[in-house]
């Protein structure tokens, strides 16, 4: 019986140019530029106003404060195109996961962190999405339009300006802690997201 519950991207023509550049840590992570400052504003445009909705988190109200909504475009195109190639072409080169995709009931989010919104130390991985493989996060904003908001990892170390220059995205394994800082002024919005695969044994 055919598995309904993934994204089929599989025929996916268009060709994206990525340079990735993977850490050398145990734990890799892997950065490159996805999207120009244009698109990042088209993606951004997308954006309903009435539809911005408070994070939630099981188990833990005070772990994430920000508001997101569902990522919109189409499956075949942009921007979920340039997002498959990318995390399939570092998957192939860096983590070599067995992959599915994108799963229906774990969506691309567009994030908005306004001043004194942050996401505490946590991993991506938990009961109720344990087929995470790899997570990524988007930059969409110019970095002079926020301060704070910074992707820190626990006992993984990364230059700061490869996750933070606008259409910067950055993939990394989903068992990985890491946090965003709080935003100290100005607004920050990311597309964060996760590639699913089978169960790990």
């Amino acid at each position: 019986m055919e598995n309904t519950n993934f994204t089929d991207l599989t025929d996916v023509n268009e060709t994206v140019t990525v340079t990735s550049v993977a850490s050398k840590e145990i734990l890799s992570i892997t950065t490159a530029t996805l999207f120009s400052a244009a698109e990042c504003e088209k993606i951004k445009s997308t954006a309903i106003s009435e539809l911005w909705l408070k994070t939630k988190v099981i188990g833990d109200q005070d772990l994430h404060r920000c508001e997101r909504q569902k990522l919109r475009g189409e499956l075949t195109g942009f921007p979920f195109s340039n997002i498959h190639v990318i995390t399939k072409e570092a998957n192939d080169k860096v983590f070599d996961f067995d992959l599915l995709g994108i799963i229906d009931q774990d969506y691309p989010q567009m994030f908005r962190y306004k001043e004194k919104d942050y996401y505490d130390l946590h991993v991506d991985i938990n009961p109720l999405s344990a087929t995470r493989k790899l997570s990524f996060i988007i930059n969409l904003s110019e970095p002079l339009n926020y301060t704070g908001g910074d992707i820190e990892f626990l006992n993984t170390s990364i230059e700061k300006e490869l996750v933070t220059s606008v259409g910067s995205i950055i993939i990394f394994p989903s068992f990985l802690p890491y946090k965003i800082t709080p935003v100290l002024s100005g607004e920050k919005y990311i597309i964060a997201g996760h590639i699913h695969g089978p169960l790990y044994k």
